[in-house]
């Protein structure tokens, strides 16, 4: 017997509307009205989708584990808020430690206005990302001496790194040989 439909309180945003009689009849022998608590209805945010993000996979140590991420391009925005709606992505290797198979994690955040309408995507992995070591180029101290007979100095360097004293475990050595002349340095067992 009834026409029409019950109606809500204006509003397309996510949030709670209040129903509304509308324009629901059931004749002119009935008076309509809605029970004490007719509750709400709610507008829930939509799960919004992402292309492939473009991740730099490999990258030199660094001694941290943010990974050089550029956010895909969002799915599902509805076309009023096309503009109001923004995606960022920030991308983190398990560990900042040197090696290859390490997983990277991209976790994307939503802003703009109409941001609250949505939920971000869901976030990416990749197993593949490789942390190379850093080349750290070693450069020992002008005018290092001994006197013939005597024992090897320990022989001071510089680094380009900036890594100081403590970073480093072993000592630099040179060539062998304990006539006068001049030696060539070598890494020794630094590290």
């Amino acid at each position: 017997d009834f026409t029409g439909a019950l109606g809500r309180a204006a509003g397309e945003t996510v949030d709670t509307y209040a129903y509304t009689l509308g324009d629901l009849s059931a004749g002119v022998n009935y008076q309509l009205q809605l029970a004490a608590e007719p509750g709400t209805f709610e507008i829930t945010p939509k799960q919004l989708t992402i292309s492939a993000p473009s991740i730099t996979k490999s990258k030199v140590y660094d001694g941290n584990t943010t990974a050089a991420v550029t956010a895909g391009t969002l799915s599902g925005v509805e076309a009023g808020d096309v503009g109001n709606v923004e995606v960022s992505a920030a991308a983190n290797y398990d560990t900042a430690t040197v090696g290859t198979d390490k997983t990277i994690t991209v976790v994307y955040t939503l802003s703009g206005s109409a941001s609250g309408n949505y939920i971000k995507p869901v976030n990416d992995t990749a197993a593949d990302g490789i942390i190379t070591a850093q080349v750290v180029t070693i450069t020992p101290d002008a005018s290092q001496s001994k006197v013939y007979g005597s024992v090897d100095p320990v022989f001071t360097f510089t680094n380009n790194a900036g890594l100081e004293s403590g970073d480093f475990t072993g000592a630099l050595g040179r060539a062998a040989g304990e006539t006068v002349d001049t030696y060539a340095y070598t890494l020794g067992d630094l590290s």
